[in-house]
């Protein structure tokens, strides 16, 4: 793949026969090209349609159709002059805006301002569920943004109950809430649910087992098997357990080392990292790093976090970790809310301090998907005050 001077995405690639194509995706978003035969004959003209994922399945391709036109009575070429030619796989990556280091304002999010709600890469797209609204109200919505297309849709079967600080992951293409918070009390509920996308419908699974009930919490999935550490249940809790989707079961593990919720999550290489959180209310922040080996099934810490701060967005792009923004700040004009950017490498165990975020806030999740990382909503004063802002990172 190449970029074009104007910045336009050129595909190059020779099929057995000896075919040269070049595709290149417009900025009106049409996908053209020619195809270039051997013996020098001139080239054909093509334009392609997308016809959905490839029969196999893979993931990071789409599947279009690519009609052509060797030469042309009138320019440009008339409907009727072209013909079926061959059906083409092209990587996702291809639709995507080009991509320059830095900050990129995004479409607003779907249905206005909303916080506290997990955020999940998944199926191409990037998925919200539940929050806050502006004027407080807990949600039942689900969202998903297309970054090929740069938009959201709400089409999405909503959650079971309104709630918020929900525990999210995905396993072998479902989507699951592994317990969360209810109403403005914050009750912590334990039950289970999993989100069928060719159904599009929600099934309630065994809840967390009894006590152990929690939202907020650090949240990955790793092995097919989603890990849940810490959260909130009448005040912070160091629970940690792993639920496994196949059978439908839940296993309690040893407990975090030190109680925490609203930290930033990350699993890399089978390690789940715990990184920042709070214990203690708002302003109770910890710089502690926390690494679970699941293989070994012990914990272990790590570099302190530079800026330590609670009410965290983490995402995971290659084998680092993003930390963004957060709460608890006590600087003069912050509004309570962080604006800071670091990345942490599992590595070298080091932290590298990165351009901070446009919009500071805190409330929000984050994904890494396609070489960016998206981080929908959020709030920009400390406690309440969600905001419809997205944003995306694309690292230098």
């Amino acid at each position: 793949m190449q970029l074009t001077p104007d910045g336009r995405r050129t595909l190059i690639s020779k099929d057995v026969g000896g075919e040269r194509w070049a595709i290149s995706r417009n900025p009106d978003g049409t996908v053209t090209g020619n195809v270039f035969r051997p013996g020098g004959d001139p080239p054909a003209f093509v334009w392609c349609e997308e016809t959905g994922a490839p029969p196999e399945g893979e993931g990071g391709e789409l599947m279009f159709s690519c009609f052509g036109a060797d030469r042309c009575a009138q320019a440009p070429c008339a409907p009727e002059q072209f013909s079926f030619i061959a059906e083409v796989a092209l990587p996702e990556a291809f639709f995507l805006p080009r991509l320059v280091a830095g900050w990129q304002t995004l479409a607003p999010l779907e249905g206005g301002a909303r916080q506290e709600h997990p955020t999940l890469a998944f199926a191409g797209e990037i998925w919200i569920f539940g929050g806050f609204s502006g004027s407080g109200q807990v949600l039942d919505s689900v969202a998903a943004y297309d970054p090929l297309r740069g938009s959201w849709r709400s089409d999405i079967a909503p959650l079971p109950v309104p709630m918020h600080h929900a525990n999210v992951a995905a396993v072998a293409g479902k989507i699951y809430v592994t317990g969360f918070l209810r109403a403005v009390g914050f009750a912590a509920d334990g039950r289970v649910f999993e989100y069928d996308p060719g159904e599009d419908t929600w099934t309630e699974k065994s809840s967390m087992p009894a006590g152990t009930q929690r939202g907020a919490s650090a949240v990955a999935a790793i092995g097919g098997r989603i890990y849940v550490a810490g959260g909130l249940r009448n005040g912070t809790q160091a629970d940690f357990s792993v639920y496994d989707p196949a059978a439908d079961s839940w296993e309690i593990l040893t407990d975090v080392p030190s109680a925490l919720e609203h930290a930033a999550v990350g699993a890399v290489d089978g390690v789940l990292y715990l990184l920042g959180g709070r214990d203690g209310g708002i302003t109770g922040v910890s710089a502690a790093v926390h690494a679970y080996d699941t293989a070994s099934g012990e914990w272990a810490l790590r570099a302190d976090i530079p800026t330590p701060r609670g009410g965290v967005a983490g995402a995971v792009l290659g084998d680092r970790i993003y930390v963004l923004g957060g709460e608890g700040n006590p600087a003069p004009g912050s509004r309570g809310v962080f604006d800071d950017v670091e990345v942490y490498d599992p590595v070298s165990n080091t932290w590298e301090v990165l351009a901070p975020m446009p919009f500071p806030r805190h409330g929000m999740g984050a994904a890494g998907l396609f070489g960016q990382i998206f981080v929908p909503g959020g709030a920009d004063q400390q406690a309440f005050g969600a905001v419809d802002t997205v944003d995306a990172l694309t690292p230098e």
